[in-house]
């Protein structure tokens, strides 16, 4: 008699309450992870913003590509120019191919410097709002809503309260071990 108390559940039963528990979770994380209507983007016909926000999205693509690009740029003229040195050809071009290079390495440490600052701001800026690092609130619980108990498992081994766990399968045990071969 399926869900009799205190009788060990079939895998038969634990499968049917699973399938039929499987559409809850999906179905209540759906909403979590569809973005907010206010922040979802215009069409992509909408004209660009216009005012701060364009000049902001501009700062910020120059704050993350500036110290990337100039790092590249840097270790590509630094190889050229100690690559020309030391195959002793054209040595005016390989001078100005490597100062050019440590040029470019002072950009993109300054810039990382600069990005790590505005980073930090940003955080100590969020943390004093109350904002985690997450976004979650307070639950903590992510997009899902879940805290971690999926379905069939609402008591031991995915029986109801109350009911028993299957019994344990028995470990398998390992060969015995053979001497060296003669």
């Amino acid at each position: 008699m399926p869900g009799r108390p205190g009788a060990p559940c079939t895998a038969g039963e634990s499968r049917t309450r699973a399938l039929a528990a499987a559409g809850s979770p999906a179905a209540g994380a759906a909403p979590g992870y569809a973005p907010p209507p206010e922040a979802r983007p215009g069409s992509a016909t909408d004209p660009p913003p216009s005012g701060g926000e364009g000049l902001r999205a501009v700062a910020a693509a120059l704050v993350v590509l500036t110290p990337v690009l100039s790092a590249a740029a840097a270790a590509i003229f630094l190889l050229l120019g100690y690559g020309l040195r030391l195959a002793d050809a054209a040595r005016g071009p390989a001078d100005t191919l490597v100062g050019t290079g440590w040029a470019a390495a002072a950009v993109a440490a300054l810039a990382g410097l600069a990005a790590g600052g505005g980073l930090a701001f940003t955080a100590a800026r969020h943390r004093a709002n109350g904002q985690g690092a997450t976004g979650q609130g307070a639950t903590g619980q992510g997009a899902t809503g879940l805290d971690g108990a999926g379905p069939g498992t609402t008591g031991p081994g995915g029986c109801g309260p109350g009911e028993a766990a299957p019994p344990e399968r028995p470990a398998v045990q390992a060969p015995p071990r053979r001497g060296p071969l003669p």
